[in-house]
C-alpha cells in the first residue's frame, strides 16, 4: 500500500518536477546563474531583469530612480564619477520598489558599494510606503530571500515557463539583441519620440487644469501642509533613512530632478500645501546631507532657467536627455545644490496665462488689453 502510494505521489508530482527543473536549467531571467547555452535578452520589463545584472554583472556603483533618469546612460556615469555603474531605474517606481532594488544591489555587490545616485522624485514619494506600481508586476521574491516564493513563482510559474521556451526560441532563430548594460533601462530612443515643446505641455495640462485657474493668493493652512507631507516623511522614514544610515560607507548623491514650472502651477492650482510639503521634504534630505559626510544633496528645480523654459519638456515632468546629462556631469563635479522655496512664492495669484505664456504670447497680451502688434 505504501509503494502504491509512493508511485501515485511521484506520478502526481512529475509535471510539476519537470517544469520546476527546466526553468530552473533554463532560468529565463538568470536567477540563478548567468546564461551559458543560449544568448540572453533585454526584457521590456526591467523589474525582472535587474535580479539577474545585480547577482552576476560587477559594479560598484548603481542608478535608482524613475522614468525620469531613464536616459542617462551608465557610459557617462562611468567617465564622469569613474567606476562601474548599473542602472536600475524603473518607470513609474514606487519608494518600496526602489529601496528593494537598492537593498539588493547593497547585499549582492562583490564589494561594498562605493557609489549610489538617487533621483528622488517627489511625485513618487507620496505614495504609501509600501505601495507597488499595479501597471508593472514587481517580482519581490526575486530581490530578497524567499525560497517558497522563488519556487512557487518562478520555477512552478507557467508564465516562467512560457518565457523560458520563448529565450529558447528567440536564441534558435537570433531574434534577440544581446543585453549591452548601456542600454538598459534605457528610453532615450522612447523619449526621442516626442515633441519637447511648451505646447505639448500645455496640451497636458489643460486636461486637468482649466485655462482660467489661477494660484491662490493666500497660502495655504499648515493643516493643508502636514496632511500633504504626511506620506512624504514616512517614506523618508522606511524607505530611504534605514538604507542610508545602514551603509556608512558608501557615497550616496540624492537629487531632486528639475520638474517644469507647469508641474508646479498644476499643484498649487489642484493641491493646496502640495508645494510646500515638497519643499520641507527636500528640507529634510539636505539636512540628512549636512549631517552626514557621505551623502550628498542636489535640488534641481533650483535651475530655474530650465524648469521656466517649457520647451525643454514633452510633458510638465519630463526633460529631454541633454538636462539629464547635464545633472549628473554636475553632480560629479560640485558636492550639492542647495535648496530654496523663494520660487513658490512667487507663485502666489499666478495665473494660467501667465505660465504659458511662453506658448502663446499673442494670446496673453490680448488677454491683458495690450494690443497685438
Amino acid at each position: 500500500m505504501r509503494r502504491y502510494l509512493a508511485i501515485v505521489l511521484l506520478l502526481t508530482c512529475l509535471p510539476a518536477l519537470a517544469i520546476a527543473g527546466f526553468n530552473y536549467v533554463v532560468d529565463p531571467v538568470q536567477y540563478f546563474r548567468p546564461a551559458r547555452f543560449y544568448k540572453p535578452g533585454i526584457y521590456t520589463q526591467e523589474r525582472f531583469l535587474y535580479p539577474a545584472l545585480i547577482r552576476h554583472q560587477p559594479y560598484d556603483g548603481v542608478i535608482i530612480g524613475t522614468s525620469t533618469a531613464m536616459t542617462i546612460r551608465p557610459s557617462l556615469v562611468n567617465r564622469a564619477f569613474g567606476g562601474q555603474f548599473l542602472k536600475l531605474t524603473m518607470n513609474g517606481g514606487r519608494p518600496s520598489e526602489q529601496a528593494m532594488v537598492l537593498d539588493a544591489a547593497l547585499k549582492h555587490s562583490e564589494t561594498p558599494l562605493r557609489t549610489v545616485i538617487w533621483g528622488i522624485d517627489p511625485h513618487m514619494w507620496v505614495y504609501p510606503v509600501n505601495d507597488r506600481n499595479q501597471l508593472y508586476f514587481f517580482p519581490e521574491y526575486l530581490y530578497k530571500p524567499d525560497p517558497l516564493g522563488v519556487l512557487r513563482s518562478y520555477l512552478l510559474s507557467r508564465d516562467i515557463t512560457a518565457m523560458s521556451w520563448t529565450s529558447l526560441y528567440n536564441h534558435r532563430y537570433n531574434q534577440v539583441p544581446g543585453i549591452d548594460l548601456d542600454n538598459v533601462g534605457n528610453w532615450v530612443e522612447y523619449f526621442a519620440q516626442f515633441k519637447y515643446t511648451c505646447s505639448a505641455v500645455e496640451t497636458q495640462v489643460s486636461k486637468f487644469v482649466p485655462r482660467d485657474a489661477r494660484v491662490p493668493v493666500t497660502p495655504p493652512t499648515p493643516e493643508a501642509v502636514a496632511q500633504n507631507g504626511a506620506v512624504l516623511n514616512a517614506n523618508f522614514e522606511q524607505n530611504l533613512l534605514p538604507l542610508i544610515r545602514a551603509n556608512p560607507q558608501t557615497q550616496f548623491y540624492l537629487y531632486n530632478p528639475p520638474y517644469s514650472r507647469a508641474e508646479a502651477f498644476y499643484l498649487a492650482a489642484k493641491a493646496p500645501g502640495a508645494l510646500e510639503a515638497r519643499q520641507r521634504f527636500k528640507e529634510r534630505l539636505e539636512q540628512l546631507a549636512r549631517e552626514n559626510a557621505n551623502i550628498h544633496y542636489y535640488d534641481f528645480e533650483q535651475w530655474r532657467d530650465i524648469t521656466d523654459n517649457l520647451d525643454n519638456y514633452y510633458d510638465y515632468q519630463h526633460h529631454s536627455k541633454a538636462i539629464n546629462d547635464a545633472m549628473f556631469e554636475y553632480m560629479a563635479r560640485h558636492p550639492g545644490l542647495a535648496t530654496s522655496g523663494q520660487w513658490i512664492e512667487a507663485m502666489r495669484g499666478l495665473s494660467y496665462q501667465d505660465v504659458f505664456k511662453q506658448c502663446f504670447p499673442q494670446e496673453v497680451e490680448a488677454a491683458r488689453g495690450t494690443p497685438r502688434p
